[in-house]
């Protein structure tokens, strides 16, 4: 059986570290305090929710709907992206940045492979947080060849 991309490897690597900006360039904001490049996460830290009501974005990389120990996507890896953040403006910017830089593009990750395509298989939504932050909530279909 052929080894594919693990996309949770991928995005992980691709969303770790972003710097936020709006669609001038200018850094994202929070409280009038630019907001710190994003930190990616495969399992949340148990104080989620003071540290995105204290104004970071923390994003949750997760598989979506299949087994972490089967090798049966043949090239099409369905991830889960959680932002979670200080409000609803700061999430709903950074959802709609993430669907724009990932759908319809490729990309070679390094240390992860080569995706040849990534599409949208539920388009980014609020839902319901835990504490005083807010949260979206995505999956993405990851597209790649066999190593």
């Amino acid at each position: 059986m052929a080894d594919y991309l693990d996309g949770e490897a991928a995005l992980y690597t691709l969303l770790n570290g972003l710097q936020l900006t709006d669609d001038e360039g200018n850094p994202l904001e929070h409280d009038g305090q630019p907001l710190e490049p994003t930190t990616t996460f495969l399992e949340l830290p148990a104080d989620t929710s003071e540290r995105a009501a204290a104004g970071k974005v923390l994003i949750y990389v997760y598989r979506a709907g299949w087994s972490d120990d089967q090798k049966e996507t043949e090239g099409h890896d369905r991830i889960g992206v959680d932002v979670h953040g200080p409000s609803r403006d700061v999430v709903v910017a950074v959802s709609q940045g993430i669907e724009v830089m990932l759908v319809d593009n490729y990309f070679d990750v390094p240390g992860v492979g080569f995706i040849d395509d990534v599409r949208r298989d539920s388009r980014w939504r609020r839902v319901p947080a835990p504490g005083r932050h807010q949260q979206t909530q995505a999956i993405f279909r990851l597209i790649s060849r066999p190593d």
